[in-house]
């Protein structure tokens, strides 16, 4: 985490370091809030950012309540990147109907 805080004090827009931030923050328990924090500042700064918008959809579609967040997310990553079978995938997963 270290580096990627290093990196945003040189390059506060830096879109890539943000990415890495969030990852980073996803995986420490608790943490979730600042994840999402790291992933929008990502896509601000690059808003065709596909893998940020896909990153931050697999953080929210774990999340109660904000699946439809995760769904928006997906389907950026999707507009993006047509091909991004991974997006594609957690968008029929959240879109099919309880079993």
């Amino acid at each position: 985490m270290v580096e990627f805080q290093a990196a945003l004090r040189l390059e506060p827009g830096y879109a890539e370091a943000h990415h890495g931030l969030g990852l980073a923050l996803a995986n420490s328990p608790g943490r979730e809030s600042d994840a999402i924090a790291e992933f929008q500042a990502a896509i601000r700064s690059k808003p065709d950012f596909g893998q940020a918008h896909f990153n931050l959809g697999l953080l929210l579609s774990g999340l109660p309540g904000r699946q439809s967040e995760a769904i928006g997310h997906f389907e950026s990553a999707l507009r993006i990147d047509p091909d991004f079978g991974p997006a594609r995938t957690m968008l029929d997963r959240l879109r099919a109907p309880p079993r």
